[in-house]
């Protein structure tokens, strides 16, 4: 389940979101499922030139920022293939 609205309204507030766990490569633009310290959610995720990697909310008032690809405490759990939100 989405615990924040950062991605609304593509992924609502307690939406259950299926992901492919079997893709966990970054495609720029995809949404992804990723774990950073504690927090489990979904963002769109960039490449960058360098190898970092830009992590992205389709809300406005979350801020971008950005992790270096194989950071310890980062680690993208799939690609989000279907949503399902709750009205």
């Amino acid at each position: 389940h989405e615990p924040e609205r950062a991605m609304m309204p593509v992924i609502k507030t307690g939406a259950t979101v299926t992901f492919d766990t079997q893709d966990t490569s970054v495609t720029s633009g995809d949404i992804s499922v990723i774990e950073f310290g504690n927090t489990i959610c979904a963002r769109f995720l960039f490449s960058q030139p360098n190898g970092d990697i830009l992590i992205r909310a389709k809300e406005d008032d979350f801020p971008d920022y950005t992790v270096r690809n194989g950071e310890d405490n980062f680690k993208i759990l799939g690609r989000v293939i279907f949503v399902t939100n709750r009205f």
